[in-house]
């Protein structure tokens, strides 16, 4: 969905596109490999954020049992283990945020806007502002946002709603899940929102005015029928049929 979105835009030359991305196992990779790879990445506007495979799992596990448990289940099992012991994997949590802000923070143009999605990068719009003040960035939840409650007894919950407040524009698919985001500012970090003409939804913090949007993200559908219709993409889809006949 953003791949199609993003590329949209690309090929309608409303702006440039360039993602930042980690490299899994980069280990295993010898250094003239990995100077092959980044340089054909950059050609392509990718570039590589590399961590060593403990702090890459302890990452992972920070947001598949603790991260999502809270934004997706809305709950929190103070008996998981993973609950009990967070400390690790908060802290590489924290560090593939800063490597993404520090990555950002290199390539980037003034005027460029960066765009996080999910819950995976929360910490980055923090780590990037200690770098760069004057960057423009937006996040969208594709995901549930938890009820305050919930938030309250998360560990690190001030520091998440603190970072997501350095955005410009935090969006969300519909509006139970902002009012949940309200709620929680409100209650936790005591800060109000107004509703401007128009209906638009802001919060004053730090001198910076957030625009809190509810949007639908969708797919782009002519780019999806091109990309189907490609000689490439056909050729494919016969190989699969004739390897597995119905």
């Amino acid at each position: 969905m953003i791949y199609s979105l993003m590329y949209g835009m690309k090929q309608k030359n409303i702006c440039d596109v360039i993602w930042i991305g980690m490299l899994k196992n980069f280990q295993s990779f010898t250094e003239d490999e990995l100077n092959d790879i980044y340089d054909y990445l950059v050609d392509n506007n990718i570039y590589m954020v590399m961590v060593d495979s403990d702090v890459y799992t302890n990452y992972w596990i920070y947001i598949n049992k603790i991260l999502k448990s809270v934004f997706v289940e809305n709950s929190i099992d103070v008996k998981n283990e993973y609950f009990l012991n967070y400390e690790d994997f908060f802290k590489a949590f924290l560090y593939v945020n800063q490597q993404f802000g520090s990555t950002i923070s290199n390539v980037m143009q003034k005027s460029d806007l960066i765009m996080i999605n999910d819950i995976h990068l929360l910490l980055v719009p923090n780590c990037l502002l200690q770098k760069n003040t004057n960057a423009k960035v937006g996040i969208y939840f594709h995901r549930t946002f938890p009820s305050s409650d919930v938030l309250k007894t998360f560990p690190y919950h001030q520091e998440i709603l603190k970072s997501i407040l350095l955005c410009d524009v935090v969006g969300f698919h519909v509006f139970q899940n902002a009012r949940h985001f309200l709620t929680s500012v409100q209650r936790i970090l005591g800060l109000f929102y107004e509703i401007k003409i128009h209906g638009f939804i802001i919060i004053s913090n730090l001198g910076r005015v957030v625009l809190v949007r509810i949007m639908h993200a969708g797919n782009d559908f002519d780019l999806l029928r091109n990309v189907l219709g490609s000689e490439n993409v056909k050729n494919e889809l016969q190989r699969i049929n004739k390897k597995y006949p119905k």
